[in-house]
C-alpha cells in the first residue's frame, strides 16, 4: 500500500480562477507519482448578493478530478471585515469529518499550505485523527499575520503543533522558530 497525503489549501486552481495557487498544484502534480494525493480546497462562501469573483466561484464543483487527483471543495463561511481569526477557529470543526474520511489509512500525512486558516486546521485535524502533519509557510501567512494580536497566538499553535514546518525561505524558517517551532522540525524548501 502506498503512502498518502491529504493536502489542505484554500489556494488551489479551479475553473473560475485557474491561476490560484498554482505552486500548490505543481507540488501535488510532482508528488502524485510517489504517493496517493487528495486535495481539500475549501471555498469561502458568502451570502447571496455577492459580486465579482466571489459570485462566480459558486459555480465551482464541490468535487472534481484534476489530472487524476481527487479535489474536494467544501464550502466554508467567509467572515467579512478581517475575520480570519474566527475562520481559522471554525475550519477544523467544519473540515474534520471530510479529512478524517479521506485519511483513512495509517500512512496518511495531512499537509496544510499557509499557516492560517489551512495550517491551523491541518494541525488540529491531524492531532484529532492521529495523523502526522506538515505545514508549509509561503510568506504573508507569517510576515503579515505575526504582527496581528488576534492571529499571532494561532500562528504559534500552528508552528508548535506541526510535525514538520516547511518554509519557502530562510527568513520564514527563522520567523517560525521565533514563534516557537522547534528548529529540528523546520526545513527550508523553496518553491519552484
Amino acid at each position: 500500500m502506498r503512502n498518502s497525503v491529504v493536502v489542505l489549501s484554500h489556494l488551489f486552481p479551479n475553473g473560475v480562477r485557474p491561476d490560484k495557487g498554482v505552486f500548490v498544484a505543481d507540488e501535488v502534480d510532482a508528488l502524485k507519482e510517489h504517493v496517493d494525493m487528495t486535495v481539500v480546497a475549501p471555498m469561502r462562501w458568502i451570502p447571496p448578493g455577492a459580486v465579482g469573483s466571489w459570485k462566480s466561484e459558486r459555480s465551482v464543483p464541490r468535487r472534481e478530478l484534476r489530472d487524476g487527483v481527487p479535489v474536494f471543495r467544501p464550502r466554508v463561511p467567509a467572515v467579512p471585515g478581517g475575520g480570519l481569526a474566527l475562520e481559522a477557529r471554525l475550519w477544523p470543526r467544519l473540515l474534520e469529518p471530510l479529512v478524517r474520511r479521506l485519511a483513512d489509512r495509517p500512512a496518511t500525512v495531512v499537509h496544510g499550505h499557509f499557516a492560517l486558516p489551512d495550517g491551523l486546521a491541518a494541525v488540529e485535524i491531524a492531532n484529532a485523527i492521529g495523523a502526522p502533519v506538515a505545514v508549509t509557510l509561503h510568506g504573508s501567512d507569517i510576515l503579515r499575520y505575526e504582527r496581528a494580536a488576534r492571529l499571532r497566538p494561532l500562528l504559534e499553535r500552528v508552528v508548535r503543533g506541526a510535525d514538520e514546518v516547511v518554509a519557502v525561505s530562510r527568513e520564514l524558517a527563522d520567523r517560525a522558530i521565533a514563534l516557537g517551532a522547534p528548529p529540528e522540525r523546520v526545513a527550508v524548501v523553496p518553491c519552484g
